[in-house]
Formats: C-alpha cells, sequence, structure tokens
C-alpha cells in the first residue's frame, strides 16, 4: 500500500460488500504482476519504474482487459496501450490538509462505480478468474 491509509480502508468496505479479498503489493516488486486479480489499483510511484514497465509489457502482450485505476499523475511513466484504463489522480492524498474534498469524492464515486460494474461482477463470479 502507497501509504495512502483512507484509501485502504474505502477499498476495504468496498471489497466486504463484494465478499472479496484485497491483496497489497510489495513496494518496488514484481508482485503487480504476480497477484491474481479482477481490477488493479496502482500509485506508479510505489510501484516503481522498472517493474512497472514490467507490467506494461505484461499488459500490453496479453491484451489484459483487467480494469486498471491509475492514482497517481506522473506523466513520465508510460500507459498501457488498450484496456480499461482510469486515472483517478486525487485519490492519492497523504495528508488532509493536501485533500481537494469535491475531487475527492468525486474520483471516490467513480472508483466504486469501476469496483462494482457489472464486468467486474462477472470477473469475481467467473472461475477462470486470473
Amino acid at each position: 500500500m502507497s501509504g495512502n491509509a483512507w484509501l485502504k480502508d474505502i477499498l476495504e468496505m468496498i471489497a466486504s460488500t463484494m465478499n472479496s479479498k484485497i491483496y497489497y503489493g510489495e513496494q518496488f516488486s514484481p508482485d503487480i504482476i504476480t497477484i491474481p486479480n479482477f481490477a488493479a489499483i496502482i500509485d506508479r510511484s510505489f510501484v516503481g519504474e522498472e517493474y512497472w514497465n514490467l507490467y506494461l509489457r505484461y499488459f500490453n502482450e496479453t491484451e489484459d482487459d483487467t480494469p486498471l485505476v491509475i492514482i497517481d499523475n506522473l506523466k513520465d511513466f508510460g500507459s498501457p496501450r488498450l484496456g480499461h484504463i482510469y486515472y483517478l489522480s486525487s485519490l492519492n492524498y497523504y495528508s488532509w490538509a493536501d485533500v481537494n474534498f469535491p475531487a475527492l469524492i468525486q474520483s471516490a464515486k467513480k472508483l466504486v462505480s469501476i469496483l462494482t460494474g457489472s464486468n467486474i461482477r462477472s470477473k469475481i463470479s467467473s472461475p477462470t478468474n486470473r
């Protein structure tokens, strides 16, 4: 987890309503690729450029359709060519003093919509969930 404790709390609440479990990757590790998921929420500064580039290669080569929510605003990191990519940098706050509450609420609503959408529900119930 990228140090974003309040986001962790929100995700845990969403997961409990979906009867799902959240797995948190280690910083600067290949966990981004190796942990099975039906959606990924990524702070690329936490993942690191090396593992982000490995993930991009995997994502692009496999034409992975996993919804990917990027919560940073890094311009130097590449982006997947295809897929369901969402940029919600307003979710990435470490201090309440920096929070733009209207943007935060809007992004949180979007995140809930992404994580509870029909594509996600079908992946959760699918026996071939990666």
